[in-house]
C-alpha cells in the first residue's frame, strides 16, 4: 500500500503511522517496541497506480474498499482522510526514490536515493496479516494514547446526528469526556449529539445546548 506524500506528512511518529496506514504490522511493531520507522518516497509519474481491491489484500480483515485507510474498532471502521493506492512491483525502483528514517517531530532523515539501476524487491501489495487495536488497559500509557487518538479521529470523521450510549455513570476522565466530545463539537459536519440511557431508554440532546 502507498499513500500520497501530502498525507504522509501527517505521520510524525509510530503511533500516527499505525493509524494513518490502517494498522500495518511494521508500524504497529515499531509503536509497541519503540523501534525505528522507515519510509520510501517514490515518484509515481508514469507508473500505473490504482486503488486497492480485495484481491490485492488477500483476505486481510482490516481492509475496507474506497481508497482510504481505516482502523477497525469494535466491528466498525474509522475511515482516515489518508488516501491509499497500489503500484505493481517487479519493476525498477524509479530514479529519485528516497529511503528515509522518521525522526522525532515527523522529520525525515534521507538514507538512500535510488538511481536508475536500482531494482525494487518484492511486490507492492498489502500483506495478509491481521493486526488489531490493542486491548484497552488504563495501566499502559501507550495503549491509552492509542485509543484516545483513534477515538478523536473517529469523532473528527463523523457526520450528522451522533448518539452517545451511556447514562449518568460516565467518568469525567473517560476518553469520551477528554477527547471525543470536544472533537465532535468542533466538527462542522455534526448536527446534533444525543445521549441515550441504555437502562431507561431516556434520551436528551447534549449538544447544541
Amino acid at each position: 500500500m502507498m499513500m500520497l506524500e501530502a498525507d504522509a506528512a501527517k505521520v510524525t511518529d509510530a503511533l500516527s503511522a499505525s493509524i494513518e496506514s490502517g494498522m500495518v504490522p511494521s508500524a504497529m511493531k515499531a509503536w509497541h517496541t519503540g523501534g525505528d520507522m522507515f519510509g520510501v518516497v517514490v515518484p509515481v509519474d508514469g507508473l500505473a497506480a490504482r486503488l486497492l481491491t480485495f484481491a490485492d489484500v488477500g483476505g486481510w480483515g482490516r481492509f475496507v474498499p474506497g481508497g482510504h485507510t481505516a482502523v477497525k474498532i469494535g466491528g466498525e471502521f474509522c475511515i482516515n482522510e489518508t488516501r491509499e493506492f497500489v503500484v505493481e512491483g517487479g519493476i525498477p525502483m524509479p530514479a529519485g526514490s528516497v529511503v528515509f528514517k522518521l525522526l522525532d517531530g515527523g522529520h525525515w532523515d534521507p538514507i538512500l536515493i535510488y538511481g536508475r539501476s536500482a531494482r525494487a524487491t518484492g511486490r507492492r501489495r498489502a500483506r495478509q496479516l491481521d493486526t488489531t487495536m490493542p486491548e484497552y488497559d488504563a495501566r499502559k500509557p501507550r495503549t491509552v494514547e492509542a485509543w484516545r487518538t483513534v477515538s478523536e479521529k473517529f469523532a473528527e470523521g463523523a457526520s450528522g446526528e451522533v448518539h452517545l450510549i451511556g447514562g449518568t455513570g460516565i467518568r469525567p476522565t473517560s476518553i469520551w469526556v477528554t477527547r471525543e466530545f470536544e472533537a465532535l463539537k468542533n466538527n462542522p459536519a455534526i448536527t446534533k449529539i444525543v445521549q441515550v440511557d441504555p437502562a431507561s431508554g431516556y434520551t436528551r440532546v447534549i449538544w447544541p445546548e
